[in-house]
């Protein structure tokens, strides 16, 4: 993609936009080429060995929240800018099994649900 202007540390370097990649994405998303190369370890060494660990199956969907959004971490009125406002940061909602099974960071953070409370930790750690 062209950079965009980086002005009050908002725009865009160095970045791509994301169709695809070894598991299948909810939907496309914008980011710096970094961010971007390193989803292929992370997909492979860490999200589906922590998948089969946990469930004996693989992640066959991302779901994520996006990538830009022009805001201060934690959506505070003041202090510094997000990752997000430069398109190096991505929120990951949850993950489709392939036997269909949903894991989500909101419902299964808590730790009601084993194994799933288990996966979205390993992955967050």
């Amino acid at each position: 993609m062209s950079d965009r202007s980086v002005e009050q540390g908002r725009g865009l370097t160095d970045a791509v936009e994301a169709s695809r990649s070894s598991v299948r994405l909810n939907r496309k998303f914008t980011a710096t080429c970094s961010r971007t190369r390193a989803r292929a370890p992370f997909e492979t060494y860490v999200l589906q060995e922590a998948a089969r660990e946990h469930f004996g199956q693989d992640v066959v969907r991302i779901i994520h929240f996006g990538t830009c959004a022009c805001r201060n971490v934690n959506h505070r009125a003041s202090g510094r800018r997000s990752e997000h406002t430069t398109a190096n940061a991505i929120d990951i909602a949850g993950f489709i099994l392939a036997d269909g099974q949903r894991v989500t960071v909101r419902s299964d953070w808590p730790g009601a649900n084993e194994p799933r409370s288990a996966l979205v930790h390993a992955l967050r750690a």
